[in-house]
């Protein structure tokens, strides 16, 4: 095939996959919740870092090809730019290499980085720092619009942000013990300050998304369930073929620095992908893979080595596709990044659109006047009436209650409460106990909130409607009992009230260490009722730190109600509980210190 056909073809395969020219309809769901709440959040210009705090940044809507009228030509803009930056950088790095390996390059480098947009981002500051430790000659254009690239992939996953620091510090350090002025950086810099302020955004704000977006990362584990052995021994793959580019090239001025970037940003792609969420993201070390693999072929003369770095590229490249296909969108028979999927999203209708978007309206909420918020997740439920202005979406800072997951996160959501009705559904995720998702916010809710009435919508999922009062109540918690107890023992609740518990669990430090480079063992909490039923659910220590209500045992809307309206419950009273690591290996007590429970009763 001509040279020109295949680079022309790797070019339209990266602006068909990358750039929705289909549109997804506004659905309820989870992921669908916050995708679509990024779009809002722009639309109605939300400050990050006061009014929102969340893994994404104020261009975050540009991850999501959710349909929103005010931000889907803006979203097309921005993917469109990355793409151009993405082919013209890539043009430029290969351009020295001979005909036929400069077509197959281009095009296994684009396919590869077009495959997500997590995998672009990796790419393009790759690229970069190709270019700038190995001093490639790019004209001015190619490299300033590969620094806006980078500004603006910063602005949407914060990820990037902390990827894009780490490498332009150590570039930066390079360049000065080069006696070269750090350009990539300030260029960078000045970039970022002006899409910030495009964005309509507080400079002002800068260090407080920064603060509290390092606080929901460094909590990775919780996130974290279980993950294939095949994405570690990937990432594994990867860094022993870094230090092996690193041997090859040791005589280049600049290759220390740069295995130290590239390892930098291998790292941080594993704790933001793998670690963060089941199987997530195995593109990554495929992309960094594949560019170690150019640059060892500028710089090697050996067939054979270069034959070995290409074969075993390539089976990365579909262990990756396999493995990323099959993890992260398990029974989903539409993946978008198949061909399958591609065709099923063109063939959406306007009509059928419209359809989905209805039916999310009418999944049960009543629409009521004021400001609205809702718990846990299902943010699309009151988005889609906000879109129409029957109701105006108020949010806390961390929308989704399962992000709120250290104690900063939690209280920082408790002392935002500003929406005058607020939606209670207690579902959680990854069978975590529904009492933990914003614990103290609960208190909240007794001080300041009455409960109007219990909806249920088509679906058979219920809610509690929340109304503010316009006085609040009192409430205060009686006299610390406190109770040291090992992994696995038994503690017994003697109390009829409300039961505010406190657990202080610390890390040991093979803990922390294992916390840092993988995940901890998980624990789980054992409850059982006054009536003889036994519960387990998965506990997460950090959202414990500053309490949560732990008996009555409230799962349903229902239970909610009558707690709040003083109803008695005493089947759902708790009797006993213990904590103890999710395996039967009993190796918990490796990684955490014994528990420390404090119980006191809610006094209103």
């Amino acid at each position: 095939m001509p040279v020109k056909k295949i680079t022309g073809f790797a070019v339209c395969y990266a602006f068909v996959i990358l750039i929705p020219w289909w549109t997804n309809a506004p659905v309820a769901g989870l992921d669908a919740s916050w995708e679509w709440m990024l779009h809002w959040a722009r639309a109605t210009h939300q400050q990050f870092g006061s009014d929102i705090v969340w893994p994404y940044g104020p261009l975050g809507f540009v991850y999501s090809p959710q349909y929103h009228s005010s931000s889907f030509v803006e979203l097309l803009y921005i993917r469109f730019i990355l793409i151009i930056s993405l082919c013209s950088s890539t043009y430029y790095l290969i351009n020295p290499l001979r005909s036929a390996t400069r077509c197959i390059c281009f095009a296994l480098l684009i396919i590869s980085s077009g495959y997500t947009l997590d995998a672009l981002y990796i790419s393009l500051l790759l690229l970069l720092m190709h270019q700038q430790f190995f001093r490639y000659n790019v004209p001015h254009w190619v490299l300033n619009l590969l620094l806006v690239s980078l500004a603006l992939s910063s602005l949407i996953k914060f990820s990037v942000l902390l990827m894009c620091v780490c490498a332009f510090a150590m570039l930066s350090v390079w360049q000065l013990k080069q006696r070269i002025f750090p350009y990539a950086l300030c260029a960078y810099s000045v970039a970022l300050l002006v899409l910030w302020g495009a964005c309509n955004q507080q400079f002002y704000n800068i260090l407080s998304y920064v603060r509290w977006n390092i606080e929901l990362s460094t909590y990775f584990h919780t996130m974290a369930k279980t993950g294939p052995w095949q994405h570690i021994a990937l990432f594994i793959i990867s860094g022993v073929l870094l230090g092996c580019t690193y041997l090859t090239n040791i005589k280049h001025k600049g290759v220390l620095f740069y295995a130290l970037t590239v390892g930098g940003i291998l790292f941080l792609s594993y704790k933001a992908g793998f670690t963060r969420h089941d199987a997530l993201r195995s593109l990554l070390p495929f992309v960094i893979l594949f560019q170690l693999y150019i640059l060892y072929t500028y710089h090697s003369t050996r067939i054979l080595s270069k034959i070995i770095w290409g074969g075993g590229c390539i089976l990365c490249f579909a262990g990756s596709v396999i493995l990323y296909t099959h993890y992260s969108f398990p029974g989903h028979r539409h993946n978008s990044y198949t061909l399958s999927g591609l065709v099923h999203r063109l063939s959406l209708d306007r009509t059928t659109l419209n359809k989905k978007f209805t039916a999310t309206q009418q999944q049960g909420l009543p629409v009521i006047e004021g400001t609205a918020d809702i718990y846990m997740h299902e943010l699309a439920l009151l988005l889609a009436h906000d879109m129409n202005d029957l109701m105006h979406y108020r949010p806390r800072p961390v929308p989704q209650s399962y992000s709120a997951y250290s104690p900063d996160l939690q209280q920082l959501n408790a002392k935002h409460i500003t929406a005058d009705t607020l939606y209670v559904e207690l579902l959680t995720i990854d069978n975590r106990l529904p009492a933990l998702q914003d614990a103290p916010s609960w208190l909240q809710w007794l001080r300041d909130f009455d409960v109007t009435r219990i909806i249920t919508n088509e679906d058979g999922r219920s809610f509690a409607v929340l109304k503010r009062k316009q006085h609040s109540d009192t409430i205060s918690l009686s006299a610390k009992s406190h109770h040291a107890v090992s992994f696995g023992d038994t503690l017994h609740i003697d109390s009829e009230d409300i039961t505010w518990a406190t657990v202080t669990i610390e890390k040991t430090w093979l803990g922390s260490v294992v916390s840092f480079f993988y995940k901890p063992e998980m624990l789980n909490i054992h409850i059982e009722l006054q009536d003889g039923r036994r519960v387990t659910h998965r506990f997460i220590p950090e959202m414990a730190h500053h309490g949560f209500i732990l008996s009555p045992y409230i799962h349903h809307a229902s239970q909610l109600k009558k707690m709040m309206l003083h109803q008695p419950q005493p089947h759902l009273q708790v009797k006993t509980l213990s904590i103890s690591g999710e395996s039967s290996a009993n190796i918990e007590h490796w990684f955490y210190q014994s528990p420390h429970i404090s119980l006191q009763r809610i006094i209103r």
